[in-house]
């Protein structure tokens, strides 16, 4: 079974599934920079902490990994107070050690940025991890 590590930078889940295959439904969106490809099926907008989050960028640079970032209404990617970042992963690691390992590198950012902070919680059948984490920009 392979697990799939999903990386939010305003909030890390990650989920055990089976291998699902890409799935790159174009959107037709045109963003900032050129089309807005939906790769992961995310319905959207994303709605956190009562504000809505839309598909703003996406990205595939290889087999394993795909990113998506998305914006509050009126932010660009040039200029922005609040991001969310979808980063997917599929890997072999178990969810505990994916998630082990970014507590691991967020332990060491907050040596650099006074603004890291993170909080893990598991889901109630034990097969997710939600990691909620803030990070600044440029190293605190």
């Amino acid at each position: 079974m392979r697990s799939m590590f999903i990386s939010l930078v305003t909030t890390l889940l990650l989920a055990c599934a089976p291998d699902s295959g890409k799935q790159e439904a174009a959107t037709g969106q045109s963003g900032q920079h050129g089309t807005v490809t939906e790769y992961l099926s995310v319905p959207g907008p994303i709605r956190y902490q009562d504000t809505d989050f839309g598909l703003k960028w996406s990205e595939h640079p290889n087999d394993n990994y795909y990113i998506q970032e998305y914006l509050p209404a009126g932010n660009t990617l040039e200029h922005f107070n609040e991001m969310l970042t979808i980063h997917l992963f599929l890997t072999d690691l178990s969810v505990a050690d994916a998630a082990d390992q970014k507590i691991e590198e967020l332990e060491q950012r907050k040596q650099s940025d006074s603004y890291c902070s993170y909080q893990a919680k598991d889901s109630p059948d034990g097969k997710e991890v939600m990691l909620e984490f803030f990070v600044s920009q440029s190293g605190g």
